[in-house]
């Protein structure tokens, strides 16, 4: 494949949208020039069923493992590790699916704020928003009137400090 024939952006047809998608489950390297590489990667992983994904995902964990019990690893000519298995970006996207189907709620609230995007409260229309203002002014008013109102009683107390004569701020003797 040449690099000429990645796609840019991706396609706005449901059709479309589902080939380009196949066509990054080919090629990892076109999630490089992707806008929204992530998202394309979580809806790689949606698009599957979901035993395929449960598998995958406990593939993923049975591979961590053996690498963490001491496997060996295949290397390169430069000594880096050669991996087996889908690319970071796509195993990252089937573990956090994997993680929302098994009922993880913080994994699907990820999940759903990256393909829904966040919600943002309404925004009030100019009369809600006077009416509100004028809540929040009266309520305001109303606790400085209470203020005002309470008579205050008791003894007054001064606490000057007294000025000592032997030099002594705190009235002790030095000598």
């Amino acid at each position: 494949m040449s690099d000429q024939n990645l796609p840019v952006s991706p396609p706005s047809s449901a059709k479309l949208r589902a080939q380009d998608l196949e066509l990054l489950q080919e090629d990892a390297r076109r999630f490089v020039v992707r806008d929204r590489p992530a998202t394309d990667a979580l809806w790689l992983a949606l698009m599957k069923p979901r035993d395929v994904v449960l598998r995958e995902y406990q593939e993923a964990l049975q591979r961590n493992a053996q690498i963490g019990q001491g496997a060996s690893m295949m290397r390169d000519p430069y000594g880096r590790p050669l991996g087996e298995g889908p690319p970071a970006i796509q195993a990252f996207a089937t573990a956090l699916v994997a993680k929302a189907i098994l009922g993880d709620s913080a994994s699907q609230g990820l999940l759903m704020e990256r393909i829904e995007g966040r919600t943002t409260p309404r925004k009030m229309s100019e009369d809600e928003a006077a009416e509100s203002r004028a809540n929040m002014i009266a309520g305001i008013e109303a606790v400085v009137r209470e203020m005002n109102a309470v008579k205050r009683t008791g003894t007054i107390i001064d606490v000057t400090p007294e000025k000592k004569t032997n030099g002594s701020a705190n009235g002790e003797d030095h000598s």
